[in-house]
């Protein structure tokens, strides 16, 4: 295990990563507090060269916390969602700011691309609960312009494309399909806790889906729910399948990351590095390393996944 970083500030917290398709670069986001007791929040996207474990770039600071980034699938393009109520794309050889989509009415904490790269789905709501409307939109890469936009009045906490590209998952007060360009999603499968972080497996056969302090795990083909995962002492934050599909990774405001078998729902291992919160949680491509941000110390982290394979 290695830290990254630690941000100066009195509530620092790193709020999503992702690592780009060939394994060079991990991308961030964070928000802060420069100075304790100031009241005012700062927040970064950054670009890491994982070679050098070192920053290839501040992409953009804001004023408001930056909550999503992803890559495309080719991995040209880089994409965050801010709290400034944009999605923001870069070049990432380049790192040229390729455009800015404005529309959102609330911060931007959801990204998802489809699988070909040609569009880029954002959801936005209001991050201290779901009493506010958000939105979902769905962007022409290309073009940095508006395809589709549907209302959502619980806000959206979590996005995921299907594998073959034709619906996006939208988690919510409920979990809902949105089959792209309809004027309306369906409901997908009633919850009784806020979906606050979902993923879907690579084949697209399971969706986990966080319950309070547990994870259950749905079977697509039947929508119905086949496992229940316990043993987080808090709420569950954050998800992630491995590349193969075997190992669900899950990220709770207990501080710790544990690792699930997915086909038979045993717990493999639990890691725990003295975060304060783990707020997101993503694999490698090539299943041999992950990345867990979230509150100091310690707040951004990569490590070995050798010990939790056994």
């Amino acid at each position: 295990m290695f830290v990254l970083e630690c941000l100066p500030g009195k509530d620092d917290s790193i709020t999503c990563v992702a690592y780009s398709p060939d394994g060079r670069w991990l991308a961030s986001t964070s928000g802060f507090y420069p100075q304790p007791q100031s009241g005012t929040i700062r927040g970064e996207v950054k670009l890491w060269d994982l070679a050098s474990r070192q920053v290839r770039m501040t992409l953009r600071n804001t004023r408001n916390f930056a909550r999503s980034v992803a890559f495309s699938p080719d991995g040209a393009r880089l994409a965050a969602g801010l709290g400034d109520r944009t999605v923001r794309l870069w070049d990432v050889e380049t790192l040229d700011e390729q455009g800015v989509m404005r529309g959102h009415s609330r911060s931007v904490g959801a990204l998802a691309f489809s699988p070909d790269g040609s569009e880029l789905i954002s959801g936005a709501g209001d991050r201290s609960g779901l009493g506010r409307s958000g939105e979902v939109y769905c962007w022409d890469t290309a073009t940095a312009t508006t395809q589709a936009r549907i209302p959502e009045p619980n806000g959206v906490w979590a996005l995921a494309y299907q594998p073959q590209g034709k619906a996006v998952i939208i988690g919510t007060a409920t979990v809902k399909l949105w089959w792209l360009h309809r004027d309306e999603p369906e409901v997908l499968l009633p919850t009784k806790t806020v979906a606050r972080a979902l993923a879907l497996s690579p084949d697209g056969g399971t969706l986990a889906l966080t319950a309070g302090w547990s994870v259950k795990l749905y079977d697509m083909s039947v929508a119905r729910a086949r496992a229940t995962l316990a043993g987080h002492k808090q709420i569950v934050t954050s998800l992630a399948f491995s590349p193969d599909g075997r190992t669900l990774a899950s990220g709770s405001a207990d501080g710790t990351v544990r690792f699930w078998d997915v086909a038979v729902g045993r717990e493999r291992a639990c890691f725990d590095w003295g975060m304060r919160n783990v707020q997101c949680v993503a694999f490698a491509p090539d299943g041999m390393t992950a990345a867990a941000g979230g509150k100091s110390p310690n707040n951004l982290v990569i490590w070995d996944l050798d010990e939790a394979a056994g």
